[in-house]
């Protein structure tokens, strides 16, 4: 199984918030996301620290994590094809973060030419990736 990743399934990971065993991880043969995750789940991590969600050990745990994480997946580069994708329309309400992860897993699918399935606890996300046809695990 290919799958894209999107950060609310990675910061549930990171943080503990969710157990990923039940989404079927261990299917997966490949993993991407876009190179946003990174930059997402920082400012969470650091949006954290700063509201004392997370003391200073949670926060290194949580960095090695993050670390780890990107060091075993493949991160897909937001090219100038993905910006022009996300500023199209969508069939559901999407935000900006949303709809730039969304055409990074359609852009990345029509390369793979393979079925892929899209990991995401967000139910935005959820709706409208079901109505573009792409299979969600993760609620």
């Amino acid at each position: 199984m290919n799958c894209y990743l999107d950060s609310s399934v990675a910061l549930d990971w990171i943080l503990h918030l969710k157990s990923v065993e039940p989404i079927g991880l261990k299917k997966i043969e490949t993993i991407v996301s876009s190179e946003l995750l990174e930059i997402e789940c920082s400012r969470v991590l650091d949006r954290y620290r700063l509201q004392a969600l997370l003391d200073d050990v949670k926060v290194s745990e949580s960095k090695k994590k993050l670390k780890s994480l990107l060091e075993s997946i493949g991160l897909i580069e937001i090219t100038e094809k993905i910006k022009k994708r996300a500023k199209d329309s969508f069939p559901t309400i999407i935000g900006t973060l949303d709809a730039i992860h969304l055409s990074s897993a359609l852009l990345w699918a029509e390369e793979l030419r393979k079925p892929f399935v899209l990991l995401t606890r967000d139910k935005q996300m959820k709706v409208c990736s079901e109505a573009l046809g792409i299979e969600v695990l993760g609620l």
